[in-house]
């Protein structure tokens, strides 16, 4: 009993001393799709209350939160507010923010009053009273430690709490250097964490990407241009396989690519917050060039004669007779023996262009050309925070035609097109339904 009232006594102190199961929970903030540092994300859970602000990114991170329900609010200056209930697990995926703008009536009405001048400031200082004796507690022969000016609110850089030798000058008692405007930092500035974030007013500077730094509308966008061109008068010759001196064929390719992506702006109609546009465009022209080899018919086989026509082997070949079936007399087709069908179909053969051999009499360069287009087409649009409309288009033409050793040209063409649609609708943290 003493025994397993002891291991009782021992889980219960350790179940007190074990931390709680934790997750990290992050996400990204953005105002028309794109990053919105400098706001404030509050996660509240009962009397638990963190907060975190966004970076450069506009992502935020809580890497300690407990597991459960959080209540997550999202504020900055001039957006209104979002508030969103998530549930802290682990590998739980980010949470997205977009925020939106407020009126400018609004704005206004929550602007602070501009702060009036400080009126103590104002007032000519009085003249110091003479000193009857040292202050209990200085040093005899110490100054007395310079009175503190009052200032407007907000994070500001003073002499007294600008370095350590400062700090213990005051405590010693000896007096400061009166402060002047090259090392007082502007207090007027927008506050986050302790530090001013306004590009314009302060000389915290944020990166060009943030505030009234931003660039114009061309740092929105993004293209490419891509260009390959080949030609003949850079190649060599095709290679001859009966080595004969075969002129050589001019040709020439060429493949190019476009692309270009950004939010879609149409003046008076849609201003501001438009889809985001993807546009990807290849196109292909070719003209090539072959070499080919055959074995025509010769001038004394048009007429029937075969009597010097060799075989693979480098032996004549026997003509057999289809009535009898046996050979013709001395390799000789009679003329009378040869059908008109026969004479038509001889006239589309042409005829030897070098001296006729068992394998290959004929050689010719061949042009053929080959065209081709590829467009794709993606547009994605959030809406607030919860529906997200993906679509893309994608169509590809192709034209080709190619020359045969008879002369004649084939020609082939087709077309593809390709068109999806989908939408998504998220109804939690973790659900959602997709339609498409």
């Amino acid at each position: 009993m003493f025994v397993r009232g002891l291991s009782g006594w021992l889980c219960a102190a350790w179940l007190a001393t074990s931390p709680l199961p934790a997750a990290e929970h992050h996400g990204v903030v953005k105002f028309g799709g794109l990053p919105l540092p400098g706001a404030s994300v509050t996660a509240v859970q009962g009397e638990k209350r963190l907060v975190a602000v966004t970076d450069l990114r506009g992502f935020y991170s809580f890497p300690d939160l407990a597991d459960g329900a959080w209540t997550l609010r999202v504020e900055m200056q001039c957006f209104a507010p979002a508030t969103r209930e998530v549930a802290a697990a682990a590998n739980a995926p980010p949470a997205e923010w977009e925020l939106d703008l407020l009126p400018l009536d609004e704005i206004k009405a929550t602007a602070p009053p501009p702060s009036a001048p400080n009126a103590a400031a104002a007032q000519p200082a009085a003249a110091p009273k003479p000193e009857t004796g040292p202050a209990k507690g200085s040093r005899r022969g110490g100054k007395p430690a310079p009175e503190v000016a009052n200032t407007p609110s907000g994070f500001q850089r003073t002499e007294a709490t600008a370095s350590g030798d400062a700090a213990q000058a005051a405590a010693e008692g000896e007096s400061l250097p009166a402060p002047d405007e090259s090392n007082q930092a502007p207090a007027d500035g927008f506050l986050i964490n302790g530090s001013v974030n306004n590009g314009v007013s302060t000389p915290f500077a944020q990166a060009a990407a943030f505030g009234n730094n931003r660039k114009g509308p061309r740092s929105l966008y993004n293209g490419g241009l891509g260009l390959t061109l080949d030609n003949s008068a850079f190649d060599a010759r095709s290679f001859s396989l009966t080595g004969q001196d075969t002129p050589k064929p001019g040709y020439n390719r060429m493949q190019g690519l476009l692309s270009f992506g950004g939010p879609l702006k149409i003046p008076r109609l849609l201003d501001r917050n438009g889809p985001n546009v993807i546009l990807n465009y290849q196109w292909m022209r070719n003209r090539n060039a072959t070499t080919r080899t055959s074995l025509m018919p010769t001038s004394a086989e048009r007429g029937g004669d075969f009597s010097r026509t060799l075989d693979a082997l480098g032996k004549p070949v026997s003509i057999l007779d289809p009535s009898s079936g046996s050979s013709f007399p001395g390799g000789v087709i009679p003329e009378s023996r040869l059908s008109p069908q026969v004479k038509a179909l001889l006239a589309f053969y042409p005829p030897p262009n070098f001296d006729a051999s068992s394998r290959y009499n004929y050689q010719i360069p061949l042009i053929g050309s080959t065209h081709q287009d590829n467009l794709q087409t993606r547009v994605n649009k959030s809406v607030k925070n919860r529906n997200q409309i993906n679509g893309a288009f994608a169509l590809q033409s192709t034209r080709s035609d190619d020359t045969n050793l008879f002369g004649f040209l084939d020609t082939t063409g087709t077309l593809g097109l390709n068109l999806s649609l989908n939408w998504m609708h998220r109804f939690a943290q973790r659900t959602f339904a997709t339609v498409g």
